[in-house]
């Protein structure tokens, strides 16, 4: 036997792992839970490695592997390290004892208010918050029961009391109820529940409240693309709070639309005229309930409201035009006599009408031409903006635009890419992707980058102007501001009435179809409603697009989604406050105007117009009728101020059909190297700031104010 005094350094080192992976294995189901704690980090299984890795130079190596709790270690010659755990919760590393005071250490992974050590380990901890937690980051993350049940598995072995099974865990109801309707099945949850589960957390806004305001949203949403299965779902939204989230009221499937709008409707109908005599009660306060829109694209309105589809004669559900068929249906007049609620229940124009729709003789009032507006979304965005890009690359050859020039344009819009604020979830992409482009990108290239990019590109100067006429009117149409003035909106009338006109002109009389022709009734629904942003289909669609990721196997879809959608209700409700604090991103090496303005530093401000950053795309806002580049953000004593340069120079990007400065549009450049500051509230709006031109050192930009947050 060696003496303890012979023992290599090695030896030593090596019995002193083997007690640590012994006190480990002993901790295995604790360390788990620590894992499984942090942010972003994976669960952990039998079978799994969790890897201690070293940077340093080894001269040998020892491996000890551990199967019974899937942990292997993988280790070399460390001098002055210590243990820790890192970010991802993971992966540990043994780091030089002079980045200590950089890192946290296993210990202070629980801080001594929350939980003893001694505690952390016993694992007698609230077994509710942890129910509560779990259910969460189940419904948050989309974690599928099979892998739910390993993971619960494996945390009974020290917290006997969860559940074996995630159902119980999650509340999943033993059935669904369904009820075949319409050739297909259909579950309703309820307007009242829905309506209950949005308003328990606005409880400091609803006290302030007389009535429930309701949009109401129908679309069909295809699930698969090898069968026809498809929802069409009825949501839900309380409009008068200032989170707009839907919800939804009821869910159809089957292999096409429903064969019956009666059948179909009429759950939501007979509880619609329900509320309508015993509204709705939260926190002691009875609410009435009003339908404010019922938002649709052209096949579902027709659907809804039993009139002809888009492709028929007497198809337009403003006016009373007749269409012309040229190869497609056409719609030339635009002078035609309006249609009003009262002509289309009395059914006036017979030829416009198929049959009945069950909603307008609901107990709740629903005006079936005032209060069924056309969604610009899939009106402009997705049809006229859509068709116009498509024309100039596949079009006529009169139209058409070259191939060279397609190339600049594509270009032109991938250079952008990181001049686009944050808001835009998809940044710009190149036209040859046009067939995978999403609504929000159609609006970002007619509202924003489009009149740049078509500029520099020198596209034909009667199409570019065609093109300004409708992105103006409907920059003035999606204006808060420019909506609340009568004589805005006219403007915008007199602008769609001349795009529309000059369409057939430059395009064919043949292209005047159903989409074109009904952008001479958006002033209307911008004269009722203000901002078409207000009734837009956007939420829903996103909506829609959550729905559709809740299906995970062919098998009984619609009993899939009621499942998981009755899940996340089970949480616990918290009232909804300010999600975090305005500054964000704290440091220390900004620009400040020295000696004037002292304090903290930050990076991040978040205002209910945007996000305001130092970040490229997030840095230009508009202060005193001024653009200006901030620099820095700062707070002293209590204040929140920006920190900017001011562009000295300032001009018209372009003068047709009206100055682009009347709309806050403006070429800016000169940028001024003394710094200023002002207090957030001078703050008056965002900007999007483009890139324009580069002369030297005379860099100019496209300042455009941000309409979407």
């Amino acid at each position: 036997m060696t003496n303890s005094d012979e023992v290599s350094w090695w030896t030593r080192r090596r019995r002193a792992i083997a007690e640590v992976d012994a006190e480990l294995a002993v901790h295995a189901g604790s360390l788990i839970n620590l894992f499984s704690s942090q942010e972003e980090s994976e669960t952990i299984f039998p079978g799994d490695e969790v890897i201690i890795a070293d940077d340093t130079n080894c001269e040998s190596e020892h491996n000890l592997t551990h199967d019974s709790v899937g942990i292997t270690y993988s280790d070399g010659e460390r001098s002055d390290s210590d243990l820790l755990l890192g970010d991802d919760g993971c992966q540990v590393q043994y780091l030089p004892s002079h980045e200590l005071s950089r890192s946290s250490s296993l210990t202070s992974l629980y801080s001594e208010d929350d939980v003893s050590s001694d505690h952390m380990f016993s694992g007698d901890y609230d077994l509710n918050y942890l129910d509560n937690e779990e259910t969460h980051d189940s419904n948050e993350f989309q974690i599928s029961h099979s892998a739910l049940s390993a993971l619960l598995g494996i945390l009974q072995s020290k917290h006997p009391n969860l559940p074996k099974d995630p159902r119980t865990l999650l509340s999943t109801p033993p059935g669904v109820l369904v009820h075949n309707v319409a050739g297909g099945h259909y579950h309703h949850f309820g307007i009242k529940t829905g309506v209950v589960s949005k308003l328990n957390g606005y409880r400091s806004e609803v006290e302030n409240m007389a009535y429930v305001s309701l949009q109401i949203n129908i679309d069909g949403l295809p699930i698969f693309k090898s069968s026809a299965g498809q929802f069409w779902p009825i949501l839900g939204m309380i409009d008068n709070l200032s989170q707009k989230d839907p919800f939804e009221i009821g869910i159809y499937y089957g292999t096409s639309k429903p064969s019956c709008n009666v059948q179909y409707l009429s759950f939501f109908k007979e509880e619609l005229n329900q509320l309508a005599e015993t509204g709705i009660d939260c926190f002691g306060i009875n609410f009435s309930v009003r339908i404010s829109a019922l938002m649709c694209d052209a096949p579902a309105r027709s659907f809804v409201k039993g009139i002809k589809g888009h492709s028929g004669y007497n198809s337009c559900e403003r006016c009373t035009t007749s269409g012309t068929w040229c190869g497609r249906m056409t719609f030339p007049i635009l002078d035609a006599p309006l249609r009003d609620d009262a002509s289309f229940d009395a059914r006036d124009d017979e030829a416009h009408h198929t049959g009945s729709s069950p909603l307008s003789g609901c107990l709740i009032p629903l005006g079936m031409v005032s209060q069924v507006p056309l969604d610009y979304m899939h009106l402009v965005c997705l049809g006229v903006m859509r068709r116009l890009l498509v024309l100039w690359l596949k079009g006529p050859k009169k139209q058409r635009i070259g191939g060279a020039q397609s190339r600049e344009i594509s270009g032109l819009l991938e250079s952008l890419r990181s001049d686009v604020p944050c808001e835009f979830a998809r940044k710009p992409r190149s036209l040859t992707e046009i067939d995978r482009w999403k609504a929000t990108e159609f609006r970002q290239f007619l509202l924003y980058t489009g009149p740049l990019v078509l500029a520099q590109s020198k596209l034909n100067d009667s199409l570019y102007k065609h093109f300004l006429l409708l992105s103006i009117a409907m920059r003035i149409l999606l204006s808060p501001t420019c909506c609340a003035d009568p004589e805005m909106i006219d403007y915008s009338e007199e602008l769609i009435l001349k795009f529309v006109e000059y369409f057939g002109h430059l395009y064919g009389k043949e292209l005047l179809v159903y989409n074109v022709h009904c952008l001479i009734h958006l002033p209307q629904d911008a004269r009722v409603f203000g901002s078409l942003d207000n009734i837009s289909c956007f939420p829903f669609e996103n909506f829609l697009g959550k729905i559709k990721k809740l299906v995970r196997k062919p098998s009984q879809p619609l009993q899939q989604v009621v499942h998981r959608l009755t899940e996340r209700k089970t949480e616990t409700s918290v009232l909804v406050s300010d999600v975090g604090p305005r500054c964000r991103k704290l440091h220390i090496f900004g620009s400040t105007p020295n000696a004037i303005l002292q304090g903290f530093q930050y990076k991040e401000l978040h205002l209910p117009c945007g996000v305001i950053s130092t970040a490229k795309g997030d840095n230009c806002i508009l202060v005193n009728d001024r653009v200006v580049m901030v620099k820095n953000i700062v707070v002293s004593e209590g204040t929140e101020y920006v920190v900017f340069q001011r562009f000295r120079h300032s001009d018209n990007f372009f003068s047709y059909p009206l100055e682009s400065t009347d709309l806050g549009i403006c070429l800016v450049s000169m940028l001024n190297t003394s710094l200023d500051y002002t207090p957030v509230a001078d703050i008056q709006r965002k900007m999007v700031l483009l890139p324009h031109s580069s002369k030297g050192n005379k860099a100019s930009y496209l300042a455009i104010p941000l309409l979407h947050n």
